[in-house]
């Protein structure tokens, strides 16, 4: 086990770094009803790899390219390279816990966080601090103060236990729990959320997708994008709701999700 108060930057340092194909290998048939995710996760780590383009292909850019008055010295150098296959030089930073990890905070820097155990923070949670797209595995349980999941796949095999999340990646990315979520709230502002157990909250955001529950979902107050704007303005600071209106002049309102995360992040609880 490994509990840690010392800066969180020399904890992931500390941690062994595995290279893909061995953080791959390891992690199959591990992860239960959430193995796809926890693969998919993974694979968002694998240097980038390109194919060689098909010779129709490279034929029909070179005539694009002329017609669009590029110079042969340019369309020779680009057909050339579609012709080979390429694999990008980038080495994921793949960090490793062989236990259970206990930690006060915990902003993850790495691309990729396997914790084989059980995984605690006392504080606040965040992913992607330092890369475009980031992934959280945890094969255990995980219990945290705050967590504010920002451009990441997160997948948790087991329970989590929380008082505030907030899962936002633009739509692009999922949030995976195998056993049941219990928190004071937890919101979704853009992200594929899949919960296998039950879900058990005081207060549910639900505003850009469903989010799939297989067992019981319970939620004292649910707000989504039709909750009334005065119901909003019951429940939520007032910061963090704005109007506006579309094109066609239809008025619509909507939750500042960043400022929502900042609060989270400055332990300030967006709620009334």
């Amino acid at each position: 086990m490994t509990d840690e108060s010392k800066p969180i930057a020399d904890i992931l340092s500390r941690l062994p770094m595995l290279d893909y194909e061995t953080a791959e290998k390891w992690l199959a048939g591990k992860a239960g009803v959430v193995q796809v995710a926890a693969d998919v996760a993974l694979e968002s780590q694998c240097p980038p790899h390109m194919d060689a383009h098909d010779p129709a292909v490279i034929q029909e850019f070179i005539e694009d390219m002329k017609e669009s008055g590029a110079t042969d010295d340019f369309i020779e150098e680009v057909a050339s390279a579609m012709a080979v296959p390429h694999t990008w030089d980038h080495t994921p930073d793949i960090r490793f816990c062989e236990g259970d990890l206990i930690v006060d905070d915990l902003p993850i820097t790495c691309d990729c966080l396997i914790v084989a155990g059980n995984l605690k923070v006392r504080g606040l949670m965040q992913t992607a601090m330092e890369v475009e797209e980031g992934a959280l595995i945890v094969l255990g349980n995980t219990e945290v103060g705050r967590y504010v999941s920002h451009g990441a796949h997160t997948v948790i095999c087991g329970n989590l236990r929380a008082g505030h999340v907030s899962t936002n990646s633009l739509n692009d990315l999922s949030f995976n729990v195998g056993g049941n979520v219990e928190a004071e709230s937890f919101a979704e502002f853009g992200e594929y959320v899949e919960i296998h157990g039950n879900l058990k909250v005081g207060k549910l955001i639900n505003w850009m997708n469903e989010i799939n529950v297989h067992g019981e979902r319970k939620a004292k107050v649910l707000i989504d994008g039709d909750t009334p704007l005065a119901d909003l303005k019951a429940l939520l600071r007032a910061e963090l709701i704005g109007e506006g209106v579309d094109t066609d002049g239809t008025a619509y309102i909507f939750i500042h999700d960043d400022a929502y995360e900042a609060h989270l992040e400055r332990n300030v609880s967006p709620f009334l």
